[in-house]
């Protein structure tokens, strides 16, 4: 998959290094030249590669990635955040001009471990390079993020290889659901990525046809373009992911702000821990949650590429 798409992850591999570079020298507060250098890019070369990965100069990039800045994105939108109730799984919350919209799994597809459900899985390129992604009719299950930027282990990233063959199954997907029937599908991952990522400049044209848990109005703009999620977790982690999909264009959020915002003040811990949890980058923004003093914090897939994501979103705002 990788060869296919190039210049795609090394687009972001070397704004990978310039944040690993800046989180380093923080104290420096080096300067562009600095970081293009650091890069082994000269600074032209530095400006096209944000212009073609974000649409934005790495200069406003770079400025909306600090913690000053977070932590006044926090006291911006207070300590309130409107959860809605009475929606249950079947509202839709605008993000990243995608309608998303989700339900969970009946108690007794989790308790069969997902057997009788037929699933397609397979890597594609996304702007946070290497994805691997898991879906059916229903929805997509499964989005995570597979360089070595991860911090998933080595056991769980994807065997070469393709086809039916349940030995090339990804570690991660058959211990979400070991029952299940997995076929890889890289052309459907790949139309899959282009709608999750079709804000991003480096993604191209527009959309393909939509793939298997995606429907869209041809006569529509993309931004109507719909993706559903099908949510495996306790009733608790879906609460809490429900909650992350409603922030809508809230651009970060702290824990303590999303225990108040699904009625559990002071219930940090559990909520964090539902939080990494999350098998749906992204489209579950699990990202955007921060510290209160506005540091960026970990993150399953890598610290470097939750402040690639929160620094794309936070420099996009309009």
């Amino acid at each position: 998959m990788s060869a296919q798409h190039p210049e795609d992850i090394r687009s972001y591999q070397q704004v990978a290094r310039a944040i690993e570079f800046i989180r380093a020298h923080a104290r420096e507060q080096p300067g562009l030249e600095t970081v293009a250098r650091a890069v082994g890019m000269s600074p032209y070369h530095f400006q096209r590669l944000f212009a073609r990965w974000a649409g934005i100069s790495p200069k406003r990039f770079l400025q909306v990635l600090t913690r000053d800045h977070a932590r006044s994105l926090l006291l911006e939108h207070g300590s309130t955040l409107e959860i809605s109730h009475e929606l249950g799984l079947s509202g839709p919350s605008r993000l990243h001009d995608l309608m998303i919209s989700c339900e969970a799994m009946t108690p007794g597809e989790i308790r069969s471990q997902g057997g009788g459900l037929s699933l397609r899985y397979a890597r594609a390129v996304s702007p946070f390079g290497v994805t691997l992604l898991g879906w059916s009719e229903r929805g997509v299950c499964h989005l995570s993020f597979e360089d070595e930027d991860s911090d998933i282990p080595q056991s769980a990233r994807v065997s070469p290889g393709s086809g039916t063959n349940d030995g090339l199954v990804p570690g991660c997907l058959r211990s979400l659901l070991p029952a299940a029937g997995w076929i890889e599908d890289r052309d459907g991952a790949q139309d899959l990525v282009r709608r999750i990522f079709s804000g991003f400049a480096i993604m191209g044209a527009n959309p393909a046809e939509p793939a298997h848990g995606v429907s869209a109005e041809p006569h529509k703009e993309k931004k109507d373009h719909r993706i559903h999620l099908l949510l495996k977790g306790t009733n608790y982690q879906v609460k809490v992911w429900e909650a992350l999909i409603q922030l809508g264009d809230r651009p970060v959020v702290s824990y303590q702000q999303l225990a108040r915002g699904i009625g559990q003040p002071g219930a940090q811990r559990a909520v964090a821990s539902a939080v990494a949890s999350n098998p749906i980058g992204w489209l579950i923004p699990c990202h955007r949650v921060i510290r209160q003093q506005g540091e960026f914090g970990q993150y399953r897939w890598g610290a470097t590429r939750k402040q690639a994501m929160l620094g794309w979103e936070m420099a996009s705002r309009r």
